[in-house]
């Protein structure tokens, strides 16, 4: 086999992936949806097996159901399923937490993060809350890799990316986030050389809030299907 070839076939399967990954979880292809093969690949100008292979892949994250000789189907947003994984992101945000804590910090990353909370303060009532959400992504995956544990890097990174439906779907279902907002200012106060428990202290609360507000939305709008859809 051409080596060249197959590596191009990697490479669209990767594209594909993470286009129709990215569609699922910003609600573009919501709960339900239901698609063939071929029209995945009309949809968003793939081929044949780029698109099968990308459907596998989102099948064993479980935000799809592969139907044989048929096509695939968007998985519900399940509050058990958000559940479990805001307990395991608590957990590893703690974590890390401690582990910033413990060690140096650099003043370069800390600025970063400031500069993106008062990026959210600044955009937090704008009716484009995608702009504040982005802002929101950056700043944990900011803050999460000053623990420096790869592994854990990761395993966040990965749970969060498919966190990231719940949060779309509950963006404009709840309030406007000032809270959030706050809570991420009190986090950046904590990020100095004798922040060390509370650091752990206010990330800690500021995810079991949050994950709470979350899972009620989740909850209070779907019924094993999710019913609403972005901006509802």
């Amino acid at each position: 086999m051409n080596k060249f070839k197959t590596n191009e076939t990697h490479s669209l399967s990767d594209t594909a992936y993470q286009t129709l990954r990215q569609a699922i979880l910003s609600g573009e292809l919501a709960a339900g949806f239901f698609a063939s093969d071929r029209e995945l690949c009309d949809r968003f100008s793939f081929s044949r097996t780029p698109v099968r292979e990308a459907v596998l892949r989102l099948r064993d994250e479980r935000l799809v159901e592969v139907l044989p000789r048929k096509g695939m189907r968007v998985c519900a947003l399940m509050v058990d399923d958000m559940r479990e994984m805001s307990i395991v992101l608590k957990a590893l945000a703690v974590q890390a937490a401690a582990q910033i804590s413990a060690g140096a910090l650099d003043a370069l990353d800390v600025a970063t993060i400031e500069d993106l909370v008062s990026h959210m303060e600044k955009t937090v009532s704008d009716e484009d809350r995608g702009v504040w959400l982005d802002a929101e992504t950056q700043f944990h995956m900011h803050l999460i890799r000053l623990c420096k544990n790869k592994r854990l890097i990761g395993i966040y990174e990965n749970l969060f990316g498919l966190m990231e439906r719940a949060r779309y779907f509950t963006l404009y279902l709840r309030q406007t986030p000032v809270e959030s907002t706050k809570e991420y200012r009190q986090i950046l106060s904590a990020l100095t050389p004798v922040g060390g428990e509370r650091l752990v202290q206010v990330y800690s609360a500021h995810w079991q809030r949050s994950s709470d507000e979350m899972l009620q939305l989740i909850s209070k709008y779907t019924k094993g299907t999710v019913r609403a859809s972005l901006g509802m």
